[in-house]
């Protein structure tokens, strides 16, 4: 449905799972729920369409060498990406529950090796060195 659409990637696949968490609303006739997600869909796609608005504009900033003014859009483009990653999790899309898996696995591979190793600062070892601050709350 939305192959076409200017919006950027990670933005379709959280308005094509709404879509199917859509259908399956409609099927349950759960009218309510169905009114917020419509609503939550043409948010959805308005943010994806300025996320890839920002981002195009962000290159050619870039290729201008106008940095200051890239450094401006990419805030914008973060505080963009928050906002729809908060949909995504609010309807538990396929890119939540991958980011979840994903942060869950970390945490499990820190905290064996925080235990079998029996030292704290093992987590370096995996290239990865925010990932202790990050479960642990230490930085």
């Amino acid at each position: 449905m939305f192959e076409h659409a200017p919006i950027d990637e990670d933005t379709r696949i959280t308005l094509t799972d709404m879509i199917k968490i859509k259908d399956l609303a409609v099927r349950q006739e759960d009218y309510e729920g169905l009114r917020a997600l419509a609503t939550d869909v043409k948010i959805v796609f308005e943010i994806g369409k300025e996320i890839w608005s920002l981002k195009r504009e962000i290159n050619f900033c870039i290729a201008r060498e106008d940095f200051p003014r890239a450094i401006e859009l990419k805030k914008r483009l973060k505080s963009l990406e928050i906002k729809r990653d908060s949909y995504d999790a609010l309807y538990e899309t396929s890119r939540y529950v991958k980011k979840e898996k994903n942060k869950a696995g970390k945490c499990l591979f820190v905290f064996v090796c925080l235990f079998l190793e029996g030292k704290h600062d093992c987590v370096g070892e995996t290239n990865n060195s925010r990932l202790h601050e990050d479960y642990w709350g230490d930085g």
